[in-house]
Parts: structure tokens; C-alpha cells; sequence
């Protein structure tokens, strides 16, 4: 990349481990410009990072001779994405930790998640299963079924924040194994 006919001089300025410049420079050099550039400078110990937007300028005979474009700070997002990333990281090791299997139900979307520790638990594939609020019904114990159900219907109903119940789920291998069911509600502004 140039500045003013001379090499542009990245060193010191933009945080070598957080920027692919050779990267960037080939982008341009072969015409496949990446829609954006996403570089940390660090000064001082401080880091700020930025997004790079722009286009190519070529000269008459069709090569690259230079960039221009703008840059945008985005250290606020990178915080967060990293703060996001730490609570992620923290949240699956507790999992792992307490062997418990996760579950989440968005009752307005429909959306149902299984954790991993859930299927390993059931001692299921994931994938043979579509994750759905049905699956209770398709492995739970059919003397539990009835029960489960009606407490969940009531804490809901009754404004409950949270629910548990103790049923039993049917393991791959053909047997049952009790279980320990419990789950915060949210609540919309509707209730």
C-alpha cells in the first residue's frame, strides 16, 4: 500500500496480531478487495479498533495504485463481542461442569434449543432429532406425561417467573432415567 508515491508504514501503529495487512495489500494488488477491513491500532498500550471501508483506484493500465476509503470506530462493538464471547465460554464450562442439560423454549417464535449435554445425557444425536417443544412428549415416560404438562401450563398461566418438575426421559439405549426439569419464564410486557 502507498502513501503519496512512498510505502505507507503500519509499523508500530496498527496492532500487528489483529490486522492482516499482507492480506490486504494482495486484496488490492489482485482486485478482490474484502467489502471490509476490520484493523486494532494501538498507541500507548490503548487499542482502538476501527473498520476500513473504501474502494481501489487504478491507474491507465488497469493496476492498483492505491485505496481510498474510511475508517470507523468500532471498539465499542469489539468489546462487547468479546464480553460476549467470555459469557459464552463461562456458560458452556458451567454446563459442563454441573452436567446438566440446557434447554430454551421461545413460546412466541416457537424456537427450541437443546444443549449438547442434553442429547449426551438422553444419549442421543442431535441430528436425528429436530428440536422441537414435542420432544418432551416423544421421550418422556407416558405415566409422567399428563402431570409435567399441567405444571408447566399452570406456572405460565399463573404468572409464575420460574418452573420445575421431576419426570422421567427415555435414555437411547431403552431405559428411563429421572430427571430434574427447570426453567425461568420471561415474560413480554403483556405478561
Amino acid at each position: 500500500m502507498r502513501q503519496s508515491g512512498k510505502p505507507l508504514d503500519t509499523a508500530g501503529i496498527f496492532d500487528a496480531a489483529n490486522t492482516d495487512w499482507r492480506a490486504f495489500n494482495q486484496s488490492i494488488a489482485s482486485k478482490e478487495l474484502p467489502d471490509e477491513l476490520e484493523c486494532c491500532v494501538t498507541r500507548n498500550g490503548h487499542s482502538q479498533w476501527y473498520s476500513m471501508v473504501g474502494f481501489r483506484q487504478y491507474d491507465a493500465l488497469g493496476q492498483a495504485i492505491g485505496y481510498h476509503g474510511s475508517f470507523r470506530d468500532i471498539t465499542r462493538r469489539k468489546l462487547k463481542e468479546a464480553a460476549l464471547r467470555k459469557s459464552e465460554e463461562r456458560q458452556r464450562l458451567i454446563l459442563r461442569g454441573t452436567n446438566d442439560g440446557a434447554w430454551d423454549w421461545d413460546i412466541e417464535t416457537g424456537e427450541y434449543y437443546l444443549s449438547a449435554s442434553w442429547w449426551s445425557m438422553m444419549g442421543r444425536d442431535p441430528n436425528a432429532h429436530p428440536p422441537s417443544a414435542e420432544i418432551w412428549t416423544k421421550f418422556i415416560h407416558p405415566d409422567d406425561c399428563e402431570t409435567v404438562s399441567q405444571k408447566f401450563k399452570l406456572a405460565v398461566t399463573q404468572g409464575h417467573d420460574s418452573y420445575q418438575s421431576e419426570f422421567r426421559l427415555l435414555h437411547a439405549r431403552g431405559y428411563y432415567f429421572p430427571v430434574l426439569g427447570r426453567g425461568h419464564i420471561l415474560r413480554d410486557t403483556q405478561g
